[in-house]
Formats: C-alpha cells, sequence, structure tokens
C-alpha cells in the first residue's frame, strides 16, 4: 500500500483525508499522481479537527482532492475517470452499521467501478475490520453468511484475491480512522486485514456447447469428446514454459547423457489405438498366493438417509464407490500414501480396461497429416485440408460395422510398449553393445494419454507419461530362473538374494536411482524407487513375462487449506523387468504430471493448463523447479446438486462427459449423495453434488449457477433421464 506505485493512485472514502497525507509523507509518490476522494461535503470535512488543515497540505502538493464521490460510480465520476489506475485504495468502507447486505453491495458496486478504471496489472487494495471479510485469514473466523463476503464480491466485478495483509494503523503516523457512529471520533482498528485483489479472466459460459469434436490421424478422421479435443491442442508438452514440457526436456536430457537414452518420437499411429478397451491395465498376478478381500472399512460409504415422502419410501442403503486412487479426501488429507500396498499400481495404470475414451472412426481425407483437432458440425474440407472449426461433430458414425469403427485414445504409453520393444531390437540406428553397467542404450518416449476418471480433486483424464526402454545383459545366476527348480537351505537362498540384487536390472535401477536424486529436480524432495509387495501385476498386450515391479514415489508437501504441508509419498511412476525370447529389457515409466505437481507443490493438475501470464512465468528451464506461489487466496468454492430419475441405460461415465463438456476443469468433484428407489415402481433416483471452483479464473456464484442450468439441461436431453 505504501510502496512506491508506476502508475496513478486513487484513495477512496478518506474521511479527513489523514490517511492520504500519512501515505504522501510516507510513500515514494509525487503529487500529481495521486487522487484522494470522499464522500463527504468540503463545508462538512472543514469541519473536522484536521480536515482543513490536510486539504490545504495535499492541494500546495499537486494531489487532486475530490468531494461527494461515491464509490459505486467512480468510473462515471468527471474527473476520476479522466486517468487510469495502478493503485486503488479503500480503507474501511462502511454503507451501513446495522445492515450486513448493504455493506456487500457497497463492495459490489465498488469493485465493479474499479474495474473500469483499473489498468491490467493494477491493484485494488481494501480494508476491512476485524472479521468482516469473511476469509480464513481472519482470526477468529466468522461464519460465511455473518460476513461482508468480500472474496465474493470482488469476483463478481473480476477481481481475485492475491495477498492479504495485517493493517497496522502505526505504520501511518497522523492518520486516525473517523466514522465512528458516523462521528469524528476513531474506531478500533485491531485485528484489521488489507485485502489486495488483481483483475483476472472470468470463467465464461459459452452460448454454443459443442459436445463432439473430431481428430484427424494420418488419412483417418476420428468423432471424440470436444473436451479432449480441447486437451490435445494444449500440447503441453511442447508448450514452453509450461512445467510439463520444462520437466519432460529435463528428464530426456538425464536420461540421455547419464543413462545413454535416446529420445524418439511420438507418431500419431500410437496415440490412436483400435479396439474398445486398454492393452493395459493392472491385473490379479496368478503366481502369488490369493489374498483377502478388502473390507468394508477400506471402501468409501455414502450412507443414505431415510427420507419421508409422499407415495414413496426411499429404503435406507449403502451407496459403495471404489476408494479414490490419486489425490486428496474430503478433509484434504491425502489418501495416496495411506492406501494399501495393492493400491499403488492403480496410481500408475487403470485397473478396468475399458476405462478409456472410446472414438468413432469416420471418413478417410487425403490431405490431413499427423494428429490435429477441430469441430466440424459436417464433413467439408476446407481449401487447405484441414476441417472446418465450424460447431457441433454430428455425424452418423453408427451405420455399418460398428466394430471395424471403434478406437480409442491410449490410456497409458505401456500401450505402446510391444512396439517399443521392436525398435529396440531391430533398429540398426540404435546403439546395442551392453557396457560396464550391464546394459544398452535404451529409447525415451513421452506423450499423451486419457483414461476415464471419476471427476475428483487431484485427477483428470488427460494424462502425460514419459517411458525409457533398456535393454539388459544377460541374468546368469539370476535367482528368477533357479527359485523354482530345487529347495535350497538359507544359506543358499541369501547367496542367489545377494546375486540378485546385482543383477543387470538391479544394476539399472540403482544407476536410474542414482541419476534422479542427484539431480536439480529433486533437490527438495526425496525420491525411492521400492519393491513392490502387493499381490497384483501389469498386463501388457503383447508382452507375457513381466515382473521385478518396482514403486517410484517422491516425498512432497501437499498444500491444503486445513493441513500446513502435511509429509507424505505420492507414486509417481514404476519400474519393472520384461522378459522376450531376444533379450531382458528394463521398463521405467514415469506420470509427469504427478511429478511436476509434487516438485513444484501445485496444488491441482488442472493447473496445468492455466493460461495465465502469472502461472506462466513462474516456471522458466533455467531455474526450473521453484515452488509454485498461488495468485488466487481462497478461490471461491459453490456447491450445486443435481437430482434426476435415472432410466436403465445410465451410466456414470456418461454424466462426467457432459460436466467435462460444458464446464471443463471448473467442476473439481462430482459425489453421488443420495440414491433411493420408489417402492411403487420402482424407479431409482440419484442426487449428485457438484463442486465448482477455479485456482486461476475468476468464479462467481452466478457463473457456477449458469453452468450448473446447462449440466442440467444437457443431463436431461442426452442421457433420457427425469430431472427432479
Amino acid at each position: 500500500m505504501d510502496s512506491p506505485s508506476p502508475g496513478n493512485v486513487l484513495i477512496v472514502g478518506d474521511g479527513d483525508f489523514s490517511f492520504t497525507v500519512s501515505l504522501m509523507k510516507k510513500a515514494n509518490l509525487v503529487g500529481p499522481q495521486v487522487t484522494t476522494s470522499t464522500i463527504q461535503t468540503k463545508d462538512a470535512i472543514q469541519q473536522l479537527q484536521l480536515g482543513s488543515e490536510n486539504i490545504d497540505f495535499l492541494t500546495e502538493i499537486g494531489v487532486d482532492v475530490l468531494f461527494e464521490t461515491d464509490a459505486r460510480e467512480l468510473h462515471s465520476h468527471p474527473v476520476v475517470r479522466l486517468k487510469d489506475y495502478h493503485r486503488i485504495i479503500f480503507n474501511f468502507p462502511l454503507a451501513d452499521r446495522h445492515n450486513i447486505k448493504k455493506n456487500r453491495a457497497l463492495l459490489e458496486e465498488f469493485f465493479a467501478s474499479c474495474h473500469q478504471i483499473l489498468v491490467c496489472e493494477g491493484h485494488v487494495f481494501v480494508t476491512l475490520c476485524k472479521g468482516q471479510g469473511g476469509t480464513p485469514a481472519d482470526q477468529p473466523m466468522r461464519s460465511w453468511h455473518d460476513s461482508w463476503q468480500v472474496l465474493a464480491m470482488a469476483a463478481n466485478a473480476g477481481f481475485l484475491l492475491n495477498n492479504i495483509l495485517t493493517f497496522d494503523i502505526s505504520s501511518f503516523p497522523g492518520y486516525h480512522s473517523t466514522g465512528f457512529r458516523f462521528q469524528d471520533k476513531s474506531f478500533s482498528t485491531d485485528g484489521a486485514l488489507t485485502h489486495i485483489f488483481e483483475k483476472a479472466e472470468p470463467i465464461r459460459v459459452q452460448d454454443d456447447i459443442k459436445f463432439r469434436g473430431v481428430v484427424t490421424c494420418g488419412e483417418s478422421c476420428f468423432s471424440c469428446s470436444q473436451y479432449l479435443v480441447d486437451k490435445l491442442d494444449k500440447d503441453l508438452l511442447h508448450k514452453e514454459d509450461n512445467p510439463l514440457c520444462i520437466l519432460r526436456k529435463t528428464l530426456e536430457k538425464l536420461l540421455a547423457c547419464n543413462m545413454r537414452g535416446i529420445v524418439v518420437l511420438d507418431p500419431p499411429s500410437w496415440q490412436v489405438l483400435p479396439a474398445c478397451t486398454s492393452g493395459v491395465f493392472v491385473g490379479k498376478n496368478l503366481e502369488q498366493k490369493s489374498l483377502p478381500e478388502r473390507s468394508e472399512e477400506e471402501l468409501i460409504e455414502v450412507t443414505v438417509e431415510e427420507k419421508e415422502r409422499k407415495n414413496e419410501v426411499n429404503t435406507s442403503l449403502k451407496v459403495k464407490t471404489s476408494l479414490l486412487k490419486h489425490g486428496l479426501d474430503k478433509t484434504f488429507k491425502s489418501t495416496l500414501d495411506s492406501l494399501p500396498s495393492d493400491n499403488c499400481l492403480h496410481h500408475c495404470v487403470i485397473d478396468n480396461p475399458e476405462s478409456v475414451y472410446l472414438l468413432l472412426k469416420n471418413k478417410i481425407f487425403e490431405t490431413c497429416g499427423g494428429l490435429s483437432q477441430s469441430c466440424p458440425d459436417n464433413n467439408d474440407v476446407t481449401s487447405s485440408g484441414s476441417l472446418k472449426p465450424t460447431g457441433i461433430d454430428q455425424t452418423d458414425f453408427i451405420s455399418g460395422n460398428i466394430e471395424n469403427k471403434m478406437y480409442h485414445f491410449r490410456a497409458s504409453l505401456l500401450e505402446n510398449l510391444p512396439d517399443l520393444l521392436l525398435k529396440l531390437n531391430e533398429d540398426q540406428t540404435l546403439p546395442t553393445e551392453v557396457v560396464e553397467c550391464d546394459f544398452s542404450s535404451g529409447i525415451i518416449l513421452s506423450g499423451q494419454c486419457y483414461v476415464q476418471c471419476p471427476i475428483a480433486p487431484n485427477i483428470v483424464p488427460s494424462q502425460h507419461e514419459l517411458v525409457a526402454v533398456f535393454k539388459l545383459s544377460s541374468d546368469t545366476g539370476s535367482i528368477a530362473s533357479q527359485s523354482d527348480k530345487f529347495l535350497k537351505d538359507k544359506a543358499s537362498l541369501d547367496h542367489d538374494i545377494a546375486i540378485a540384487s546385482n543383477s543387470p536390472y538391479e544394476s539399472l535401477v540403482r544407476a536410474l536411482d542414482s541419476t534422479l536424486n542427484n539431480s536439480s529436480l529433486f533437490i527438495n524432495h526425496n525420491l525411492h524407487i521400492e519393491d513392490y509387495k502387493g499381490s497384483q501385476t501389469i498386463k501388457v498386450k503383447g508382452v507375457d513375462s513381466l515382473s521385478h515391479i518396482k514403486i517410484i514415489s517422491i516425498d512432497s508437501s501437499y498444500p491444503s487449506s486445513t493441513i500446513s504441508s502435511e509429509l507424505c509419498s505420492r507414486t509417481v511412476g514404476l519400474t519393472f523387468k520384461v522378459k522376450t525370447p531376444l533379450a531382458n529389457f528394463c521398463i521405467a515409466i514415469f506420470k509427469l504430471d504427478a511429478v511436476a505437481i509434487s516438485i513444484c507443490d501445485i496444488p491441482d493438475p488442472r493447473l496445468l493448463y492455466s493460461c495465465s501470464p502469472k502461472f506462466v512465468r513462474q516456471f522458466q528451464e533455467i531455474s526450473f523447479p521453484v515452488k509454485y506461489l498461488p495468485f488466487s487466496l481462497f478461490p471461491m468454492k459453490f456447491v450445486h446438486d443435481l437430482s434426476f430419475w435415472e432410466n436403465g441405460d445410465f451410466q456414470e461415465t456418461d454424466l462426467y462427459s457432459i460436466v467435462y463438456d460444458i464446464a471443463g476443469d471448473v467442476v473439481v468433484n462430482v459425489v453421488l449423495i443420495d440414491l433411493y428407489t420408489d417402492s411403487e415402481n420402482g424407479r431409482k433416483s440419484r442426487c449428485y453434488r457438484l463442486h465448482f471452483l477455479s485456482h486461476d479464473q475468476v468464479l462467481s456464484y452466478l457463473t457456477s449457477w449458469k453452468l450448473q442450468s446447462l449440466i442440467r439441461l444437457a443431463v436431461a436431453q442426452k442421457l433420457g433421464v427425469t430431472l427432479r
């Protein structure tokens, strides 16, 4: 507030102008760049104890002193509107001492007026008395409905809260807060807070929602979700200054320089694959003894209370949903480290091969190359050969043999593992000699993957991976090849364990561990590679012998509003061994999104798609990684419920798709909170709770309400359900 300003400063509602006088004496400001105002008349101010003296001082140094200036009409004031301001200050606004709604309205209209006269990089400073703001920074914090709701009022006008500072009146000698009971008396400023707001891009509600888009791969054209088309178009792995791009390049350099890895391109034909199921998933390890099934305590249970309704009987039941595999639970405590060891694999590989995004093959184009995106409403082609981005894809793809038209986005780079193994075996341009560290040069592939997943914190359908494949030397004397032939005594077993620990696979894993932990990437985070001891394994189509799975994890602190820097471990990758008739291989796969948000302390992977300059500027390759600095404190969160009578064909994944297509990443959680059956006709009703939140854009209640209204209408129209 008292720091030098690069431009004009506007002070609003400064009773006797004592704050402006103190600021001019303290701050490095010149008179002509400052405008100060009050709602009262000049005569009323001159009657105050220091009113006339302050007016004369400010006028002499060139400050514009304005009277009868309404804080709600700054943009239309004949003098104020002539300038653009870098800083607007409003200390202790008050419309009515007994009417909290009038005070909220004052704030809302003030912010709306400021938005029209503030430069893009400017700041609005609003100082409120103890507890008035309604943010967690207030101690004690009032209930939301008993506060001025300064966050919501600012959001309605397009502002985000950037910072909160303690207001220390002693820092402004000579300033006294007039207005106690509307008299020339000071009021208590103990516990007062200064809220600093910035302009930000608002969440926009589209008039024309596009549910289906088109992806061209080579000469083929595919229909898919428009949400995925938008994610493909971002191409974060090759977007400069994005954490994922910097991380990819850094890891590729590490593996290339220290482990002789060779980066290969990601061809479009590897990204769109035939069949409607993934070739990679978590399955039961038949070689291990079966374990007892998980108890009910290990599942999230939603108990549905009985409700009394006319002509309806709401049966009390329990809706069991799978335990969330990624992110934070509703209490913001990490679930990642508390899961049973069996679940570690689910952080990196889907457990249901049907959890993929389907594509329907359309028609052939002669001039379309590579993997590109657009959103046509017909099959016309422009003169350049690209599809016309003109609306919703409404083509009838279902005619003919549907099985020949079903494809899917790959769910993991491991679906390309057979091709990578073949390339490493057959490509003569890759050096294959095995040197002293028991492995030859490997190949490195990075790319985008898509999985069908619940809408929940810390998980998004679009994911990014990096996989490295290294050819190993022969495992002579390995315990794996001998343990099944005869029973060994303890001494012999210990001997074989020692041999196994020095096998080419273990040697490579140790080299990988050392390479990563000695790099600047993990200087503030411990990376571990440990044996997987669960009863499950990874099934990869085209790969028969897969063993020696290890978990790659990072110790990181999870930002949270309820827990301060709780240290926990996040699974970010896997290593395992693959045995083929020609050679043995070591595979290492990294979930780049999980690595990035861990080492940069980013609270949600959705932020990786942020276009805000305040996000992008934080990440430069020369200083990466850096701790993410939030530019939106206490982002607004709104909750809306969606209730409907389901039909026999209802699928929860269809609901998720509609939510994504309409609201994108603004809906961060969808929770089933109620499920009951009508005893007369057997119809089932569902109630979902939708949580709306944005970390980098302005989200107002009105915007969230419009989005949930569009979601309701689309759910009714596309899913054939009856809204309640």
